[in-house]
């Protein structure tokens, strides 16, 4: 399977470019996190490894719990973007009529509404944005076709963008449903709560 670097399924805008918010970091999606929490990385001493994989450990609330049908096809989505998996790679994950819907947010103070062949295209634009990105899957509710589930996502920054600067980290809490059709993701929809950026109030 392709990887599209460390990125995986985001938006980018820098100012000047063409949507109104300064840099989007957006689950098309969305994960984050949709959790296998490994990513793409510079390589890391065997000491940061296993501090990691102990944190990681803690902290993916889903790692020993048997998933449902429902709730693997959920959980792909993130697992995937971890993995800087994007573009026609994901489609599989997806409906063809799926609808994504991301709430206004202080990145994208408007929200957005894509469709499948938009999710694809933003996954491959933004993929060179970030150095990493971690989903760390908090909770997971099951209703019918309807799977329901929080985590915490956090991105490293690649190089200076907009207002952001490489290896600045961003946090993002979100709540995301997912409905699951024929064992694929026909709609999802994300609300976004954002920690605050360094350097900003």
């Amino acid at each position: 399977m392709r990887r599209c670097g460390p990125g995986g399924s985001i938006r980018t805008t820098a100012k000047g470019a063409t949507n109104s918010a300064a840099t989007v970091v957006a689950f098309t999606v969305l994960s984050s996190r949709y959790a296998g929490v490994w990513v793409s990385r510079a390589p890391r001493t065997r000491e940061e490894t296993e501090a990691e994989v102990f944190d990681d450990q803690e902290e993916d609330m889903t790692a020993a719990v048997p998933e449902s049908r429902q709730v693997a096809a959920a959980l792909a989505l993130p697992r995937a973007l971890e993995q800087g998996v994007c573009g026609d790679d994901l489609r599989d994950l997806y409906a063809p009529t799926v609808v994504s819907v991301e709430h206004p947010n202080p990145i994208s103070p408007r929200g957005s509404t894509a469709d499948l062949e938009h999710i694809v295209a933003a996954s491959t634009a933004g993929a060179a944005l970030l150095a990493s990105q971690r989903y760390a899957i908090r909770d997971v509710h099951e209703s019918g076709d309807l799977v329901i589930f929080r985590y915490t996502w956090t991105g490293v920054i690649a190089a200076d963008r907009g207002p952001f600067r490489a290896g600045q980290e961003i946090t993002a809490h979100v709540a995301a449903f997912a409905t699951i059709t024929d064992g694929r993701i026909s709609g999802f929809e994300t609300f976004d709560c954002y920690e605050p950026f360094g350097g900003t109030d």
